[in-house]
């Protein structure tokens, strides 16, 4: 369990400002531009790229209501060191230019962290939401997160960070019941049940994926 609420922590960690120097320099890019003389009503168009030192988003859109809402759409990459998440859009708030919130939807969002040299921990969601005021992360629609064996399936999944409390529900789909699988420790895996695993994986429907 404890490695799936890391991945949470790093995924919070990906949307913190804390995460990234504050003096390093904010570099946009992109194949077009309409923009006044400040951040409101700016428009960019066309493979946009936003860097702050290791950290990297791209996006085909970037508008700007006002300076402190920001909307990217289709396409969206946030990759920093060792952490990747993709979605179709994108809902940024900020308050006196520091973020507040973040909001990601997809079909779904997919994500993945990289544990070791060994594997990843990866997971999706039709949308995922980061609350840095209250320090909450909430994954709904369809969430799944697995690790190394480990899985953990709900309609909905919200970690608090402070608290350190993680909730799911599965209301409304199935049984409505939460599905949660342990592996054993490493020398007490059955590598025959892993390699099923795998194999079911690999054959997930196609409108389980990323288009």
């Amino acid at each position: 369990m404890h490695y799936l609420i890391n991945l949470l922590i790093c995924l919070f960690l990906l949307a913190s400002p804390a995460s990234i120097a504050a003096s390093l320099a904010l570099e946009i890019d992109a194949d077009s531009s309409d923009c006044g003389t400040d951040l409101n009503n700016c428009t960019l168009n066309g493979n946009v790229v936003v860097r702050q030192g290791d950290a990297r988003i791209t996006a085909d859109k970037l508008f700007s209501r006002s300076e402190n809402e920001w909307e990217l759409d289709g396409n969206i990459t946030i990759e920093k060191t060792g952490m990747q998440i993709e979605a179709q859009t994108a809902t940024i708030l900020l308050a006196q230019r520091q973020l507040r919130s973040f909001a990601l939807v997809g079909a779904p969002v997919n994500f993945q962290y990289l544990i070791d040299e060994e594997g990843r921990a990866r997971g999706r969601a039709n949308e995922i939401e980061f609350d840095l005021v209250t320090r909450k992360i909430v994954l709904s629609g369809d969430a799944q997160i697995l690790e190394q064996g480990n899985e953990l399936n709900g309609e909905l999944i919200e970690y608090d960070i402070d608290a350190e409390r993680l909730k799911a529900n599965n209301e409304g789909k199935g049984d409505g019941r939460v599905r949660l699988i342990f592996e054993p420790p490493g020398e007490n895996r059955d590598p025959q049940a892993e390699d099923v695993q795998d194999q079911a994986q690999e054959q997930q429907p196609q409108s389980d994926q990323q288009p």
